[in-house]
């Protein structure tokens, strides 16, 4: 059952990164919409499939826990080439390192994800995401 709820959970943020890249030409674009992804769910009152599942660590099978990995790699991955172009094209700073900052987003937003959802809601997730994009300019 875990596994088939990634499976599903995977194939939704699949379409909305898909969807990011085909919607938003410019890297900055991309990443605060990729940051709206999360948004929407501390207006919803949802947490991270992936990251509640990756508290449990050591203790998931084998399967799922390769899902779990997978789906972060995935992201990390996405937001790395993501930076890379923004460096390119000159709207993010040369200086950063793109794989650490492809982290550093996550760890932000998902920390702000759980953080918010019991704190300041949208509007203060909304203040970190726009700080986060500021930070890469």
């Amino acid at each position: 059952l875990g596994f088939a709820l990634m499976g599903a959970y995977e194939a939704r943020y699949d379409a909305a990164l898909d969807a990011i890249l085909a919607g938003h030409p410019d890297a900055l674009a991309r990443i605060e919409a990729y940051g709206r992804l999360y948004l929407g769910g501390v207006e919803q009152g949802l947490g991270c499939l992936c990251a509640a599942l990756a508290t449990e660590g050591e203790a998931l099978p084998e399967r799922l826990r390769a899902a779990v990995v997978g789906f972060f790699d995935r992201h990390i991955a996405w937001l790395e080439a993501v930076l890379r172009q923004g460096q390119a094209e000159g709207s993010v700073r040369a200086a950063l390192d793109p794989a650490a900052q492809a982290r550093f987003v996550v760890a932000t937003l998902e920390g702000a994800l759980m953080m918010e959802r019991l704190l300041g809601g949208p509007r203060a997730f909304a203040g970190t995401l726009a700080a986060l994009c500021a930070s890469l300019r």
